[in-house]
């Protein structure tokens, strides 16, 4: 068996445009300023960057709940239902709603700490 490894290995960010994608994880993580977020990871489903991964973190803060609501939105056409929910009850809508949902991702370049990567910076419903 002869094993290729590509010399990226997919670690160059991908070129900014649209992208079909999956959301194929919604974890609970801790920012490094220790506030709650939801890590979503997106899965490239298709053109010549399928399979590959994109991660973006929605930080658990009053003044970000509508970039949370936009990314519910595209999974379920609905807004977040009102109300106060528990951390574990905020990830679990979450991941009932938008696990394994298509959406329409816009990613963009950005540099953090000297690095390129890439941020997702718009979430839509796929036209099916």
């Amino acid at each position: 068996m002869i094993i290729n490894i590509p010399e990226d290995l997919g670690l160059k960010p991908l070129p900014e445009g649209i992208y079909d994608a999956t959301i194929t994880s919604v974890q609970l993580k801790q920012s490094s300023t220790g506030k709650d977020m939801l890590q979503v990871e997106f899965t490239v489903t298709s053109g010549d960057h399928i399979g590959r991964k994109l991660f973006e973190s929605y930080t658990c803060d009053d003044k970000v709940y509508w970039r949370h609501n936009l990314l519910f939105r595209a999974c379920t056409s609905k807004d977040i239902p009102a109300g106060s929910y528990s951390i574990d009850e905020y990830l679990n809508l979450f991941t009932s709603s938008c696990l394994n949902k298509p959406v329409v991702i816009r990613v963009e370049a950005d540099v953090y700490e000297g690095q390129e990567r890439n941020r997702v910076r718009e979430v839509r419903k796929p036209n099916l």
